[in-house]
């Protein structure tokens, strides 16, 4: 009994340590993103292999130039281990790795015969490394300049048919690492894809109106204006209902189509939630808000009259403010979204402290009602 309780407690243990799920959250939670703890891995996967270059020179011969020379190599990838988990900045430092890392690679294989014996067999894991941590065009460029220098310069180990060998080794390492980058990327950017794209219209998700709401906020810090629309269709329950989800479906399809043509080229669309949009507008100022509701409402007037749909939408509108938040920002739109839609809907308002550009909105919804579009039945706009 004694035993079997025993064997249960370290199964357990071993399990805990051993779960290759969980072990990745820690460790995930203690970094920025996946991209940066891959990156810190490759630079202490380095420590790794300079430090045990380091102990056999220091064994061999003292302190010498080439012995201080793997020191600082220690000390710069230490410290873009340390860079990218605080800034996050994976481009740059990924960069910084692979070039860093191929040049002492290449000197290492100047230094073949000279005092570092056995450094060209870095050039297999420098070179795979480099096609995770930087782009691949960069990696390829670095990996022809170490196999150009290996032919041009043998090392003592490499002799002969060797030498053919060894660099066909390399050219094959280089096809396949990238190929396997080129699917990784292809992969990453699916999921990327599904991550951030409405399924059902193609337009941005929640997720992606979040992110790039925290980034407008930051930019407003630096003085660019942005603007926010919340675009929500009339009485949609009552189309599900009459025409069933299909047709609201393709009504809900055809309103990211017709938008993303009256949009201009940097305006993003998302979907809010059920048959609500959110449209951002950057470098749009308070002026420019009513002007681009005006071409918005229009174009899907248009498209939804040739397409033979009694669709209206009503929207509202907020310029962010300096030093304000995103809750707060989006607060107000919506508070205009309501006040568009206790106006009789098929309009548009802008947040009221602008009262220029909520004079516009109230003229637009006149005008919408002045052009009769009311109406009940499948031929009419609903209302």
């Amino acid at each position: 009994m004694r035993c079997r309780r025993y064997w249960r407690y370290w199964r357990r243990l071993l399990s805990r340590v051993f779960n290759e799920e969980r072990a990745f959250d820690r460790l995930q939670s203690f970094w920025p993103s996946s991209d940066a703890l891959l990156l810190t891995g490759c630079c202490l996967i380095a420590l790794l292999g300079i430090t045990s270059f380091a102990a056999i020179k220091w064994t061999q011969g003292g302190l010498d130039w080439i012995l201080i020379g793997m020191l600082l190599l220690v000390l710069f990838f230490a410290g873009a281990a340390v860079f990218v988990r605080q800034t996050n900045r994976i481009h740059l430092t990924g960069m910084a790795v692979a070039v860093v890392a191929s040049a002492a690679v290449t000197i290492a294989l100047a230094l073949d015969s000279n005092g570092l014996p056995g450094a060209w067999a870095l050039a297999i894991p420098v070179i795979m490394a480099n096609f995770f941590v930087t782009h691949a065009r960069l990696a390829i460029v670095l990996a022809a300049i170490m196999v150009v220098f290996l032919v041009l310069d043998t090392p003592s180990a490499v002799v002969g048919n060797e030498k053919i060998a060894f660099v066909m080794a390399l050219i094959c390492l280089v096809l396949l690492s990238l190929l396997f980058s080129w699917h990784w990327n292809r992969q990453h950017y699916q999921l990327d894809i599904l991550a951030r794209r409405d399924a059902l219209t193609g337009a941005g998700n929640r997720r992606s109106l979040e992110l790039d709401i925290q980034v407008r906020v930051a930019s407003r810090a630096r003085g660019e204006s942005c603007a926010i629309a919340l675009l929500d269709l009339d009485n949609f329950k009552h189309l599900n209902d009459s025409f069933g989800h299909e047709f609201g479906d393709r009504v809900l399809v055809s309103v990211v189509e017709m938008a993303g043509q009256a949009l201009r080229s940097g305006d993003r669309i998302y979907r809010f939630g059920g048959d609500e949009f959110a449209i951002v507008f950057p470098g749009t100022p308070h002026e420019g808000v009513a002007a681009a509701l005006t071409k918005l409402h229009a174009a899907l007037a248009r498209g939804f009259e040739q397409l033979g749909q009694s669709v209206t939408v009503s929207t509202g509108a907020a310029c962010l403010e300096p030093g304000e938040t995103a809750d707060s920002w989006l607060r107000r739109a919506d508070q205009a979204l309501y006040r568009a839609k206790a106006a009789g809907r098929d309009c548009f308002r802008v947040d009221e402290p602008f009262k220029s550009v909520s004079a516009e909105g109230i003229s637009h919804c006149s005008l919408a009602k002045q052009a009769g579009r009311v109406g009940k039945g499948p031929g009419e706009r609903l209302k």
